[in-house]
């Protein structure tokens, strides 16, 4: 079964001509502040002052900048140059009682290195620049033969090999001769 999956979501629904409510809406807003402004200002002043509005209230309604509404860019373009741009961090200034610094107790210089530090630093130097083992701490590596070197090893790898590849082979059934 098929639906019909919905497309063009985000349009709004036209109802009068190519506007919808809000458009037709607020360009009626417009039309009447207009003719409020034609009772009340002379022919002269009405005017310009009409063209600018109709102009104005036209352009937010109707048109887009990005994809987003005039009113909102205008309204973002007015936050912009309001607001400040320039973000500085100032920290506050602590009490004068938390500047106060705090002497540790002072610990004896007998302990403070510790009677291994000399050693250590002398063992890891050995460690780094050796070749040789180092007789406290490490046995020298006896040298075994390798199984597989033995002649009785090989024999037995390649007997154990064999029978690993026949029980393969046993279990490998051919259905289509049967």
């Amino acid at each position: 079964m098929q639906f019909q999956v919905p497309q063009f979501i985000e349009t709004e629904d036209k109802l009068i001509g190519p506007l919808n409510l809000k458009q037709f809406l607020a360009l009626g807003g417009v039309a009447f502040v207009i003719f409020m402004l034609f009772l009340f200002l002379d022919f002269t002043l009405w005017l310009p002052v009409a063209f600018t509005l109709g102009i104005i209230g036209t352009a937010s309604v109707l048109f887009k900048v990005n994809g987003r509404p005039m009113t909102v860019f205008l309204f973002s373009l007015f936050n912009y140059y309001w607001n400040p741009q320039l973000y500085l961090w100032k920290p506050s200034q602590p009490p004068a009682d938390a500047l106060k610094l705090y002497q540790l107790p002072k610990i004896p210089s007998s302990t403070s290195r510790g009677p291994l530090t000399g050693n250590i630093k002398a063992l890891w130097n050995m460690l780094l620049t050796t070749k040789e083992t180092i007789t406290r701490r490490e046995s020298p590596l006896q040298s075994h033969p390798s199984p597989i070197r033995q002649p009785w090893a090989r024999t037995e790898f390649q007997g154990a090999y064999r029978a690993a590849l026949q029980q393969r082979a046993a279990r490998h059934v051919d259905y289509r001769k049967a």
